[in-house]
């Protein structure tokens, strides 16, 4: 059974975020899994090289500031060749904040896990009325 962890996060500064999903990658490959990782990063100028660099990881990145969503609806597209080309028989995402085109690379697998990490739904209505409303 093949499987893709995606997760959507910045790959360019730490975090606790960051440490587990390594450590939850590098635990799937200790244990022969065939697992590919694909983290879906904002990207400032500023940032360096992404702090993740596993055999079988990929950052695909996409500019940080103005019109970000609609840069990472953009980036989603390479995340969906990915899977294309990888054929994962499912996909472990680690929720993050809704994302148009996410859909799009869910079809082309059989199987999905979302991780659910917080209560998204109040987090997201503390973000004001249009974020709520979206979300």
């Amino acid at each position: 059974m093949k499987l893709m962890y995606f997760v959507e996060w910045d790959a360019f500064n730490p975090s606790g975020v960051l440490r587990k999903v390594r450590a939850q990658y590098a635990e799937w490959v200790a244990v022969g899994a065939d697992v590919i990782m694909v983290i879906l990063s904002p990207k400032r100028k500023s940032d360096g090289v992404a702090l993740i660099d596993l055999p079988g990881c990929t950052v695909v990145d996409y500019p940080a500031g103005g019109l970000g969503k609609l840069r990472k609806a953009m980036a989603l597209s390479k995340v969906k060749e990915i899977v294309k080309k990888f054929g994962p028989d499912i996909i472990y995402y680690r929720q993050s904040s809704w994302t148009p085109g996410l859909m799009g690379v869910f079809e082309c697998v059989p199987k999905l896990v979302i991780e659910v990490n917080s209560d998204d739904m109040a987090e997201t209505s503390a973000r004001g009325f249009f974020s709520g409303t979206i979300y």
